[in-house]
C-alpha cells in the first residue's frame, strides 16, 4: 500500500519564493514545511493498492484540462490540523473542475473519499497555534502545466513527496 494524493506541483522558482516570504514573514513561529513538498492538493486518496494505483493512473491518462493559473493572496489556518496555509479568495474552475475529477477517478477505483469543499491551498507549517497577522500584502501568481500523482513517503528526515507520475495540462482544452 502506498498513501498518495493527486497534486499539482510548484516549480522551483516559486517554491523558493514562497519559502523566503515565510521565512521572512514567519520565521521560528511553527513547523515549516520543506519548500521541497510546496503543493496543490487536487485529491487526498489515503492508502493505495497496487490494482487502485494502476486504475488512478490509467484515468488520470484520460482526463483532459486546461492549464491552470491561480493567485494565492490570503494566509488561513485550519485548527484541527493545525495547520498554516496560502490560499486565494477565488478558486480558478477549471482547478475546481479538475479536482472533482481526481476525486470522482478515485471514488471510482473504490477509495473512499470524505466529502468536503475543496479549498485550494498550499502549506506552509505544521503544529501551527493561531493565524499570524501579516501586514505585508500576500501576492503569489502560480501556474501549472501538470498534475501528478504523489506518493508520500515517511524518512528519516521527514515526509518526502514523491510524483509518482505526471499529466500535461492541455492548452487546447
Amino acid at each position: 500500500m502506498k498513501r498518495c494524493f493527486f497534486g499539482l506541483k510548484v516549480s522551483e522558482k516559486d517554491r523558493q519564493s514562497i519559502a523566503v516570504w515565510r521565512n521572512k514573514h514567519l520565521a521560528n513561529r511553527f513547523k515549516a514545511v520543506a519548500a521541497e513538498n510546496f503543493h496543490l492538493t487536487l485529491a487526498f486518496l489515503g492508502n493505495v493498492d497496487e490494482q487502485q494505483l494502476h486504475q488512478l493512473m490509467a484515468t488520470a491518462h484520460t482526463i483532459e484540462c486546461p492549464k491552470i493559473t491561480i493567485n494565492l493572496t490570503e494566509l488561513g489556518f485550519w485548527h484541527k490540523p493545525k495547520v498554516l496555509y496560502l490560499t486565494s479568495n477565488s478558486c480558478p474552475a477549471e482547478l475546481k473542475k479538475l479536482a472533482n475529477t481526481c476525486t470522482n477517478a478515485a471514488v471510482a477505483t473504490g477509495i473512499s473519499i470524505t466529502e468536503r469543499h475543496y479549498i485550494p491551498h498550499l502549506t506552509l507549517a505544521r503544529k501551527a497555534k493561531y493565524l499570524p497577522s501579516i501586514t505585508t500584502p500576500i501576492d503569489f501568481t502560480l501556474n501549472f502545466a501538470e498534475f501528478c500523482l504523489f506518493q508520500s513517503l515517511s524518512t528519516e528526515s521527514g515526509v518526502k513527496y514523491q510524483a509518482l507520475k505526471s499529466w500535461t495540462l492541455s492548452s487546447k482544452v
